[in-house]
């Protein structure tokens, strides 16, 4: 298993156990990734949206990621 995957883990087995530094480092490093990803898709679908909206579906994202100790996070096997 590579380096990368390992800290990924890792960051995710934190988040976890309820380590505020490691969640607020989740979403320092997936952030742009995440709102990348939704303007893309909004894009692609010729969804007209505002920054604002940009704003508050990254926020959604990392509150459903983070919410009862990163659940949906936990559960995903990709």
């Amino acid at each position: 298993m590579t380096l990368h995957v390992e800290k990924d883990r890792s960051l995710i087995f934190a988040c976890s156990r309820g380590e505020e530094a490691a969640c607020e480092e989740l979403v320092r490093r997936f952030s742009r990734l995440v709102y990348r990803t939704a303007r893309q898709v909004l894009t692609v679908r010729q969804v007209r949206f505002f920054p604002e909206d940009l704003e508050d579906l990254h926020n959604t994202v990392f509150l459903k990621i983070l919410e009862n100790r990163c659940r949906k996070l936990r559960q995903f096997r990709g």
